[in-house]
């Protein structure tokens, strides 16, 4: 991922390779796609959920659109405001209580990313001890999490 420092040299070269392709180029129009989600798939995800099943969603989709997807077919109920992706933590630090925490849960649109995320304590870490706190916000529907 973008987090990884062995991909820093990469994406670096792709960079100076894209500034290259890219010149000299004429705007020729602007495309806009649309695919509207199937009319009845809020309904059956409603049907599933209320015959007590566990609806999880696996796309390929960026993980901002697969979750405004979610939400809008009800498999996420939690506002965009508390839903989380799961991301490497840079200083592979320790949690409150001790674990070591190589990953953690960042909201998604805060704009917060990385020590910032951790500073404003909006960074959830996920190790073992803290397996019970995360279940309690996704039951109360105070969080969603998504894995990419």
């Amino acid at each position: 991922g973008p987090n990884n420092p062995s991909n820093h040299g990469l994406l670096s070269k792709w960079k100076s390779s894209r500034a290259n392709v890219e010149q000299k180029l004429t705007f020729a129009g602007l495309l806009v796609m649309d695919s509207p989600l199937k009319a009845d798939s809020a309904r059956v995800v409603r049907e599933l959920r209320a015959g007590d099943q566990n609806v999880v969603m696996v796309t390929g989709d960026a993980v901002l659109t697969a979750a405004e997807v979610a939400r809008r077919v009800g498999i996420v109920d939690a506002s965009q405001e508390c839903t989380y992706e799961l991301c490497c933590r840079e200083d592979d630090g320790k949690d409150l209580s001790g674990d070591r925490a190589k990953f953690a849960f960042r909201p998604l649109d805060h704009g917060v990313v990385g020590e910032e995320a951790k500073a404003e304590g909006k960074e959830l870490p996920y190790t073992p001890s803290n397996l019970p706190k995360l279940e309690a916000l996704v039951s109360k529907g105070m969080a969603n999490f998504c894995v990419t």
